[in-house]
């Protein structure tokens, strides 16, 4: 009994021993971040010539050989201004100007994706934080004039307009950037029929999710046939086929409407089960099973 009793106690002594090194490896990871926080916030110097009771963002000057940018938001209200960060750092995105003269976002920050999870921090008053940034990241041939800008709140604030040689892929959405990456692949004359069928489908995926549907249409039409894929174009085809139905359902009679979902089952019902969509395709297979038992002739014919 005494033995059991020193065994138990020995067990208890462990296990709070491991939770208070948990906690301290949780504490420590805090303070870390805390500490990069206030690392990333600088007070501005006195006997500055900075515009006063101000937000806003201040670039250094530089030059073509050099390969950052530095950009500062700077707080010189008397308020603390809150701000969201990635690894405890601000993430300016950039806008370029085209050639009408309107303005386009080309880089977005899109979240947290790792650190330490510690994703906003303070700028006291009278204090900047700031960020170095690749200067060449969206470079070509295309001169036109940049700005970076960051959204806080209901405020957005910007740089001011900095001369710069861009990339025109950058004026197209990231879909049409990708269509173009595509395109220019496909136009190479050593590439593998695997290769070629994966980037024609991809370009299927990306057009039906633009609703561009009659381009998606045009490209399974032409790789009808291709039995490798053949699984990929039924489904696709019943993608599109739903899709329009969806936008003309009020156009067209109750017998036309059981038409069309009859021909959408069968090809989502063509595909097996095997198959990397047949999951898929069989779950929405059953909902349309559903609709033409209750609302057509019963049955798929």
């Amino acid at each position: 009994m005494i033995i059991r009793m020193h065994s138990m106690m020995m067990w208890i002594r462990a296990e709070m021993s491991k939770r208070m090194t948990t906690a301290g490896i949780i504490t420590l990871i805090l303070l870390s971040s805390i500490l990069l926080a206030q690392k990333a916030v600088k007070p501005i110097p006195d006997n500055n010539s900075l515009p006063k009771d101000s937000i806003f963002i201040k670039i250094n000057r530089f030059d073509t050989t050099d390969k950052f940018i530095s950009a500062f938001l700077m707080n010189t209200t008397d308020s603390i201004i809150k701000l969201s960060g990635y690894n405890n750092r601000i993430n300016f995105s950039w806008q370029a100007k085209r050639r009408k003269g309107s303005w386009i976002n080309i880089g977005k920050y899109n979240g947290i994706v790792c650190g330490t999870g510690y994703g906003s921090f303070n700028i006291p008053p009278d204090s900047y934080t700031s960020k170095r940034i690749i200067r060449n990241k969206y470079e070509g041939s295309f001169e036109t004039d940049v700005r970076l800008y960051y959204a806080m709140n209901k405020d957005t604030f910007y740089s001011a307009q900095i001369p710069y040689l861009i990339d025109t892929i950058y004026f197209l959405t990231p879909s049409n950037q990708i269509l173009r990456r595509i395109f220019f692949k496909l136009r190479e004359g050593n590439l593998p029929e695997e290769k070629r069928d994966e980037l024609q489908l991809k370009r299927v995926e990306i057009l039906i999710a633009e609703h561009r549907l009659s381009e998606a249409k045009e490209i399974l039409d032409m790789l009808d046939g291709r039995s490798v894929i053949q699984y990929d174009v039924a489904y696709h085809s019943a993608s599109i086929r739903s899709l329009i139905l969806k936008q003309r359902t009020e156009d067209l009679s109750d017998e036309e409407i059981c038409s069309e979902v009859e021909k959408i089952a069968r090809l989502y019902g063509s595909i097996p089960n095997h198959h990397e969509r047949g999951k898929s395709a069989k779950r929405v297979r059953e909902a349309y099973k559903g609709y033409i038992k209750n609302n057509c002739h019963g049955e798929e014919k």
